[in-house]
């Protein structure tokens, strides 16, 4: 083999080499990039007391982040979500709304907010709010499910606690005989 060959192919293995090195370094940025964003997911979660799900169209099986799980108050190796268990945990009086907005003959390729109420394994009853949005093709073929579950609990609690007030003080007013402007 001639000379000039020989550095010819040394140095296209220099070349692969490095080509290679680049390639892993830009995984592995990727991959820590992706914990960094799933801890920050997680940390989201926790500070706006939310969970997120998603499912695709024609399977009853539900992918839910520990949000979701913290939420319903469920333990995660041990509860599956699926369409029947989950809708199993809404009171049956907000279900009826909750299937609603996850049927696409009903929802269409929209979805929609709902606020409903769950009990939980401990018979704890929560107030939530559900967001559900349609992941559609470019071709508008409706994909699957995405949805945000957040516990809105505490604030209403502070709206009926607030609405009491507001009767209390009508109450006073009204035996009072007086009258209360702005």
């Amino acid at each position: 083999m001639s000379e000039s060959l020989e550095t010819a192919l040394a140095f296209g293995g220099v070349l692969a080499v490095l080509a290679l090195a680049f390639v892993l370094i830009q995984r592995l940025r990727s991959i820590r990039d992706m914990r960094v964003l799933s801890a920050d997911m997680r940390l989201a979660e926790n500070v706006a007391r939310i969970g997120y799900w998603s499912r695709p169209i024609n399977s009853n099986h539900t992918v839910w982040s520990a949000g979701m799980f913290e939420i319903f108050g469920q333990d995660a190796n041990r509860f599956t979500p699926t369409i029947e268990s989950v809708n199993a945990l809404f009171l049956p009086q907000d279900l009826e709304a909750i299937q609603a907005i996850t049927n696409t003959d009903v929802a269409g390729h929209k979805g929609g907010d709902i606020e409903a109420r769950i009990r939980c394994p401990d018979g704890k009853i929560k107030d939530v709010t559900v967001a559900i949005r349609y992941r559609v093709s470019k071709s508008d073929k409706i994909l699957g499910l995405f949805g945000i579950v957040a516990d809105i609990t505490a604030r209403k609690a502070a709206e009926r606690a607030t609405s009491e007030r507001e009767d209390q003080l009508q109450r006073a007013v009204s035996a009072m005989g007086a009258a209360i402007w702005d």
